[in-house]
């Protein structure tokens, strides 16, 4: 992370700045540059104060005041939240009437906050342009390869059948990734290989499996198909592992990288 001063943050603007230096209580995070106040500081103690009966029900009178005291500032957003969601009177909400026919988007040719004009999610009243460009930042793609994974490992035996499913639905994949395998292996293969202590390799395979009951592969290991390296259907390329193994290595030469 990108230390900056409160001061830099300042004068670009932003919310947040961070220095890499602990807090007063030890954590080392972003701090915000109103007040200079830890995050992390800041999550801790809204969580305390969420579980504090008394602490709620005073904040919910600190609102109500604060609500009778600022009426004019309350009726002006309230104004701003209406142009730009206008509805003509007596009509219904754009959002109102798809949740009555089961949509999932509605429109409504307003622009967003982020000035967009596009569908909106019923659910949610959100910007479906805004999610898009939300989803394409490198930030959210690792937060969701992240929670894939950990689902992935969590529920094992749901995805195992949705590969099974998405087999079913796709055989064409399957049949195309079997031929560019073949034709790979094919060309690898050069005509001074012993074929014999090849297939041996194979044999061995089957053996393997049946006396340990653990699916075995043939595992290359420098892999024929790869960005960085491009072994050869040698048999001294060749091992027998088991299969989870080979699938968890695919198709990565652990002699460069992991």
């Amino acid at each position: 992370m990108e230390i900056i001063t409160r001061a830099e943050a300042k004068a670009q603007g932003l919310a947040h700045y961070y220095t890499g230096k602990p807090c007063k209580h030890g954590h080392t995070a972003t701090r915000r540059t109103i007040t200079g106040y830890c995050n992390e500081c800041c999550g801790i103690k809204y969580a305390k104060n969420r579980a504090d009966e008394d602490y709620l029900a005073k904040e919910r009178i600190r609102n109500r005041n604060w609500k009778r005291a600022n009426k004019d500032i309350i009726n002006a957003r309230r104004r701003v939240r209406d142009k730009e969601g206008y509805v003509p009177p007596g009509a219904d909400h754009p959002r109102k009437l798809a949740i009555a026919e089961g949509d999932k988007t509605y429109f409504t040719g307003m622009p967003c906050k982020n000035g967009h004009v596009s569908h909106r999610y019923t659910d949610s009243g959100y910007c479906i342009q805004c999610q898009k460009d939300r989803m394409q930042t490198e930030e959210f793609k690792q937060a969701s390869n992240q929670r894939a994974r950990k689902w992935r490992k969590l529920n094992p035996e749901k995805e195992k059948e949705k590969s099974r499913r998405w087999a079913a639905k796709n055989k064409w994949a399957g049949v195309a990734k079997s031929s560019r395998r073949r034709c790979a292996q094919r060309n690898a293969t050069p005509a001074w290989a012993d074929r014999e202590k090849i297939n041996t390799k194979y044999k061995e395979r089957e053996t393997m499996s049946r006396l340990t009951g653990i699916q075995h592969h043939v595992d290359h290991i420098i892999p024929i198909q790869s960005d960085v390296v491009c072994g050869l259907n040698v048999e001294s390329n060749l091992r027998v592992i088991p299969s989870r193994d080979n699938q968890r290595k695919s198709n990565k030469w652990e002699g460069t990288y992991e």
